[in-house]
C-alpha cells in the first residue's frame, strides 16, 4: 500500500512539474527543448540529493544513538509523517491561492 501511495503522489507531483515546465518552454525553439528538459531533470535530482542525503545521514546517526530502544524509530514514523503531511497540506493550500 505504501508503494502504491508513494507512486500516486510521485506521479501527481511529476505531472505538476511537467505542466510548469511546458509553460516555461512555450516560447523556446525545438532544438533547445531537449537540453532544457535534461537540465531541469538534473537540477531536480541534485536538489533532492541535497535535501535527502543529509537528512538520511542525520537520521541514521540518531537511530544508532538510540539503538537499545525503538522510541526514536516509532516517534519518527508517527510524528515525522504527520509533520511532513502538514507541510504538504500548507504547500498545497499555498499553490491553490
Amino acid at each position: 500500500m505504501r508503494l502504491l501511495l508513494a507512486f500516486g503522489f510521485g506521479l501527481f507531483h511529476g505531472l505538476g512539474f511537467a505542466g510548469g515546465l511546458l509553460d516555461a518552454m512555450s516560447g523556446m525553439a525545438m532544438s533547445n527543448i531537449a537540453l532544457a528538459i535534461i537540465a531541469f531533470s538534473a537540477g531536480v535530482e541534485i536538489g533532492h540529493l541535497l535535501v535527502v542525503l543529509p537528512a538520511f545521514f542525520a537520521l541514521t546517526l540518531l537511530r544508532r544513538a538510540d539503538a537499545g530502544t525503538l522510541r526514536f524509530s516509532q516517534w519518527t514514523q508517527c510524528y515525522g509523517s504527520a509533520i511532513i503531511s502538514l507541510f504538504g497540506l500548507a504547500y498545497f493550500y499555498a499553490a491553490l491561492q
